[in-house]
């Protein structure tokens, strides 16, 4: 089982492991996917069972009160998935900057080499 606290603050996710939280959103679509299954057929069972015993009606209720886990599960996922987009646009900055450098440093030597040349001369 997975040690990690559920907590979206941004400087928690920055310590977690992009394969960690890779797992967590997986962990987070099924928990969630199996949740919103669970509480609709707990809300159509209510309400078959409601309407024969009006008495039974208040357990309509209870999909409603547990439906702000579902809220909490979905905001933790979507601030997952935005940390791991963040650091794949800070490797691809990094993967650009280093991409340039390999193109303009040839460059850049070959032609302090050229000027050197032609102060020589």
């Amino acid at each position: 089982m997975s040690n990690i606290k559920f907590s979206t603050k941004e400087e928690d996710l920055k310590a977690i492991s992009t394969e960690q939280l890779l797992q967590e959103i997986k962990t987070i679509k099924v928990t969630t996917m199996t949740l919103i299954v669970l509480l609709a057929i707990e809300f159509c069972v209510a309400i078959y069972v409601s309407i024969d015993n009006p008495g039974m009606f208040s357990l309509v209720v209870v999909p409603f009160a547990l439906s702000p886990i579902l809220i909490i599960n979905l905001k933790k996922g979507k601030d997952m998935k935005k940390e791991i987009k963040s650091r794949a646009m800070q490797h691809l900055k990094e993967v650009m900057v280093l991409a340039l450098l390999t193109i303009l440093f040839p460059l850049i030597i070959k032609k302090k080499w050229l000027r050197l040349l032609k102060k020589s001369e």
